[in-house]
């Protein structure tokens, strides 16, 4: 009897296993929040404003710089594609913030070495970098924050980002807002 209960606790065991698996979400670097009862067909135009700031609110150097120039660049380009014109004379229906930032902190590896006496376990630290792009978009006529997208990723080297990493990046994030642009169905999809 005893051994008839353990079987139906092993089934149960895996069947609950196997639904939680099931019900398992991948991971995604992209999260977005836009606002529902926003009708995102009325912004036509927009500007972009970088937020260069460190821990303590100052400016952060020539390397963030170049990248926000980058990031700005192809943040303009994604929505110049969505139908969306860059404004020039300084009244925008949208004012598009970002910041990007780099946070090193110190990873744990494990690594496991079988010996002759059993297995020995091996425990350093190494650096992990982790990148954040964090994107609001502003109803310049409310002031009120109608999108806002974030991209997180790990960097394996941060300081050799490319136009091409960060096309990439924005490209996804940017991807969730609505597009202007009516496309026929012939349009090569990405």
């Amino acid at each position: 009897m005893a051994r008839a209960y353990d079987l139906v606790r092993l089934w149960v065991g895996v069947a609950v296993l196997l639904v939680t698996a099931g019900c398992a979400t991948d991971y995604s670097p992209v999260e977005v929040v836009a606002d529902k009862d926003v009708d995102f067909s009325q912004y036509r135009t927009f500007e972009i404003e970088a937020l260069i700031l460190d821990s303590m609110g100052e400016f952060e150097g020539q390397q963030d710089l170049l990248v926000n120039q980058m990031i700005g660049q192809s943040l303009a380009k994604s929505l110049i594609q969505k139908g969306l014109e860059q404004d020039q004379g300084g009244d925008p229906d949208l004012r598009v913030r970002f910041l990007a930032r780099v946070k090193t902190q110190a990873g744990v590896d494990v690594e496991h070495v079988p010996t002759e006496h059993g297995v020995w376990t091996r425990y350093w630290n190494e650096p992990v970098s982790q990148g954040k792009l964090l994107v609001n978009l502003l109803d310049t006529a409310t002031g009120n924050v109608v999108w806002k997208g974030v991209y997180t990723q790990e960097l394996d080297n941060p300081e050799a980002l490319t136009q091409s990493d960060i096309d990439r990046v924005v490209g996804r994030l940017m991807a969730e807002y609505p597009s202007l642009v009516q496309r026929s169905d012939s349009a090569v999809r990405e």
